[in-house]
C-alpha cells in the first residue's frame, strides 16, 4: 500500500491531528472573541424591561413592562384578553411602559403586543442598546459565528484579518468571489 501523498501512515495521522487541533483551538479563540461581553457592567445603566431582555427576550420586556404599569393602576385587562388604559403614564416610564400604554389605548390584546408597532419599536431600540453596551449579540454576529467568518482554506491572509467583513484583498481573489453567486464572508 503507498503512502498518502508520500507521506507515511503514522506521519499523516499526527500531521492531520495537529492541523485539526490548530484549527479547533483557532474556532473556539474566534467564537469566544466574539461572544465576550464587556470587562465591566454597568448595572445601574439597565432598566428592569433591559433586564427582563436579557434574562427572556422581548416577551419577558413586554411581562415586565405590563407589570410596571398595573402595579401603578394605569392598565387592566378584560377577560378577552384586550388591555383598557385607566390612567395616563406613571413617573419613571420607559419608552417601553409608554408603547404598550399606548398600545393598550388603542385596544390591543395582551398577546398582541409585540407585534404593535411602536411596541415592536421600543423592543428594536432596547435590543440595540443591550448590542451597543455588550451585553447581547446580534443577529448577524451569530449567524456569521454559525458559518464561520470567512472560508480559511482561501487565504490566512484575509481569513485572520479580525475585521467584521474580512474579504480578499487582492483584486484577484475579489473578483473571484464576486463572479459566483457565493461569497465568503457575506454578512
Amino acid at each position: 500500500m503507498a503512502d498518502t501523498w508520500g507521506i507515511p501512515g503514522p506521519t499523516f495521522l499526527a500531521l492531520y491531528a495537529a492541523t485539526a487541533a490548530v484549527v479547533l483551538v483557532a474556532t473556539l479563540i474566534l467564537r469566544s472573541r466574539a461572544f465576550a461581553g464587556p470587562e465591566r457592567v454597568r448595572i445601574d445603566q439597565l432598566t428592569p424591561q433591559h433586564t427582563a431582555y436579557l434574562a427572556g427576550g422581548p416577551a419577558r420586556a413586554v411581562y415586565a413592562s405590563l407589570a410596571f404599569l398595573r402595579q401603578h393602576g394605569v392598565l387592566e385587562s378584560e377577560s378577552s384578553g384586550r388591555l383598557r388604559r385607566t390612567g395616563g403614564l406613571p413617573p419613571g416610564a420607559s419608552p417601553l411602559d409608554a408603547a404598550v400604554l399606548h398600545a393598550a389605548g388603542n385596544g390591543v390584546r395582551s398577546a398582541d403586543l409585540r407585534t404593535d408597532h411602536s411596541v415592536a419599536s421600543a423592543l428594536n431600540t432596547i435590543s440595540a442598546d443591550l448590542e451597543r453596551n455588550g451585553l447581547a449579540v446580534s443577529a448577524e454576529t451569530v449567524a456569521r459565528a454559525r458559518r464561520g467568518r470567512c472560508c480559511c482554506w482561501r487565504s490566512p491572509r484575509w481569513a485572520w484579518s479580525g475585521s467584521s467583513r474580512a474579504c480578499p484583498t487582492t483584486a484577484r481573489s475579489a473578483s473571484w468571489c464576486r463572479s459566483r453567486s457565493w461569497s465568503p464572508c457575506s454578512a
